[in-house]
């Protein structure tokens, strides 16, 4: 039976492939966590999201920028009615 023949028949892949990507999902973290170490030593900051330390230190600036996405946020909203 050729390899063609058997997937037709109904059966599973092998379930190394699992193993496969669950090695590959691991080793795509770790070299994300290599990455950021790395930068860490040359003074760069690596964050994941918004923390509310980074909001207060952006002050006037950031106030600025969110009202500028406020206005261009309703500026599309209305624009689509």
């Amino acid at each position: 039976m050729t390899k063609l023949a058997a997937s037709e028949a109904g059966e599973h892949p092998p379930s190394y492939i699992i193993f496969l990507v669950v090695f590959l999902f691991f080793l795509t973290g770790l070299l994300g966590f290599l990455i950021c170490h790395l930068l860490k030593k040359k003074g760069y900051h690596c964050r994941t999201g918004d923390l509310e330390d980074e909001k207060e230190k952006l002050g006037e600036d950031g106030k600025w920028r969110r009202q500028m996405k406020e206005s261009v946020f309703n500026f599309v909203v209305q624009s689509k009615t």
